[in-house]
C-alpha cells in the first residue's frame, strides 16, 4: 500500500479553496482531518481555509482486511492574508451599466456591515453581508435623491483584525466621463 496526497493551490489569500486528492494504491479507506476534525471520507474532497498562516491537512487512509494496514500523509498549505477595502466616493444608479450600485470592494475580508444615512442621520439602507451593495433606493423603494450620504461601517478580516472607518459618498443621478467631447 501507498499513500500521497496532490493539494491545489498550496498557498493562497484567505478564504483559499483546496482541492484535495489522495495518490497511492491498496487503500479502502479514507479519512481527510483538519485541526483533529474529520471533514471526509472520500478519495477527493474540497475544503476552505481561512486561518493564516500554515494550515496542516492529514490524511489517514487504511487498507483493509485482513492486515488493515494504516497509513498517514499530511499537506501543508499556506494562507495568507492581505485586507483590502476599497470604497467609491461616488456612483450613479441610473442603469447604464457603469457605477449603478455602492458598495466596499474587499479583499481578505470575513463579514461586513454598513450603515448608509442621510445629511439629516436618517437611516437610509445597510449592506451586512461582504458583497453587498446598496441600489440608490430609499428604504420606501423609491429613487434616493441626488446628494451627499454617510457610511458607518465595521469589517473583520480573516486575520482577525477590524476595521471601522466612516465615510462619505456622492449619489449621482447621471453618469459622465471626463474624457467625452462636450457640444
Amino acid at each position: 500500500m501507498t499513500i500521497g496526497i496532490t493539494a491545489d493551490p498550496i498557498k493562497g489569500f484567505a478564504p483559499l479553496d483546496v482541492n484535495l486528492s489522495a495518490q497511492g494504491t491498496g487503500s479502502v479507506s479514507y479519512e481527510w482531518y483538519y485541526k483533529d476534525k474529520l471533514f471526509s471520507n472520500q478519495p477527493t474532497s474540497n475544503i476552505r481555509l481561512t486561518d493564516m498562516g500554515v494550515n496542516i491537512i492529514k490524511l489517514i487512509v487504511n487498507s483493509g482486511p485482513p492486515n488493515n494496514c494504516i497509513l498517514i500523509d499530511s499537506v501543508l498549505i499556506d494562507v495568507e492574508v492581505d485586507v483590502e477595502i476599497n470604497i467609491p466616493n461616488a456612483f450613479t444608479p441610473n442603469g447604464d451599466g457603469y457605477n449603478d450600485s455602492f458598495g466596499p470592494v474587499t479583499k481578505c475580508i470575513e463579514s461586513l456591515e454598513m450603515n448608509i444615512s442621510d445629511r439629516n442621520g436618517r437611516f437610509i439602507h445597510k449592506i451586512d453581508s461582504v458583497n453587498g451593495r446598496w441600489n440608490g433606493n430609499m428604504p420606501s423603494g423609491s429613487a434616493a435623491p441626488q446628494g451627499v450620504y454617510y457610511y458607518l461601517f465595521k469589517a473583520m478580516g480573516y486575520d482577525d483584525h477590524g476595521v471601522y472607518p466612516p465615510g462619505k459618498c456622492e449619489l449621482v443621478q447621471r453618469y459622465y466621463r471626463p474624457d467625452a467631447q462636450s457640444c
